[in-house]
Parts: structure tokens; sequence; C-alpha cells
């Protein structure tokens, strides 16, 4: 880690070379774009505007750039630790609010033991989220789904000499299909 540590400085030094060169360049290009005599057929003078307002815009850019290390905003406190920061939960909240409707959530709080709720030995928490599709659409075909193949499997009994027989039957019956059709 302290030799990426080490290396980063080099690396922002390296590029912030590269765009000040290609600044330079830019604008020593323009220059001769706007200075040069050139048939005006060949050369619009809108290229060659343009030209110089690119290299305006990114010597701009570089001279705001400035790299600052701060510390992380920490609400007031000395030591954040990951305990203490956001989840997904709490950002997905509001959201979670407007979707109560479709999105119910079944939470169960646990408070062991019951007669000492202000000093707890152990709080177990559980949310478990379902939405209405689910419950009404996704479960009763994947049931259905389950189900099926689970009467399928008698047809799995493990032997080759009924699995060709499966494949013949059904070579069979595709035939007469389309032996029908025609």
């Amino acid at each position: 880690m302290n030799f990426v540590q080490k290396l980063f400085p080099a690396g922002h030094l390296i590029i912030s070379g590269m765009f000040v060169l290609s600044a330079a360049v830019l604008l020593v290009y323009a220059g001769y774009e706007l200075w040069q005599v050139v048939v005006p057929e060949k050369v619009s003078i809108g290229g060659r505007l343009g030209n110089v307002l690119d290299a305006i815009a990114l010597l701009t850019m570089l001279a705001r750039v400035r790299r600052r290390v701060t510390a992380p905003w920490a609400c007031g406190l000395p030591g954040l630790t990951t305990r203490m920061q956001y989840t997904s939960a709490s950002f997905s909240k509001p959201i979670r609010a407007v979707f109560a409707a479709v999105y119910k959530a079944d939470r169960k709080l646990d408070v062991l033991p019951a007669n000492r709720p202000y000093f707890p030995s152990s709080i177990s928490y559980r949310s478990v989220r379902t939405t209405s599709f689910e419950r009404s659409l996704y479960r009763p075909m994947t049931n259905v789904v389950i189900t099926l193949a689970t009467r399928m499997r008698r047809l799995q009994t493990g032997n080759i000499q009924v699995y060709l027989l499966y494949i013949f039957l059904t070579l069979v019956a595709l035939l007469a299909v389309v032996g029908l059709r025609i």
C-alpha cells in the first residue's frame, strides 16, 4: 500500500504534464492556423476559432484543477467506523415508503429478555420484503414448474434403453405429424 501511495503523486504529475503539453500544442496549432495565410475555401474561420476555443477551455480546466486531501465528513463524530455508515436500506427507505402498498414488508423484532426493553441482552430484527407481484404471479408459476418437474422425474429411470425408446417414439410422432400435414 505504501508503494501505491508513493506512485499516485507521480502518476498525477505525469497526467497533469500531459494535459499542459497538449494544451500548449493546441494553442500553438491554433495560433498557426489563425495567422497563416490560407485560401479561404480550404480552411474555415469557424474551424480555426474552434481550435482556439478548445485550447482556451483546456487551459481553463487545468488552472482550476487542484488536488485537495481532506478527511471525509463524519457527522461531527471523531472516529467514524463501518458500523456507523449508511447502508443501502437507509437510502431506499423513501422509495419503499412511497411504494408501501406494492412492496409490503414483513418485520419481526425480538428483544430478549422481554421484561427489560431498555437494557436488553440481545436484539434481533428480521425484515422480509416480497412484492405483491412475486406473491401473486411468480410464486404460483414457480410452483407449477416445480410440480411438473417433479412429475417428469418419473420418466428419468437412468436406463439407456428407456431413453432410446423415448427418442424413437418422439421421432415416430414427429414423422406422423409431418406426414399428416403433407
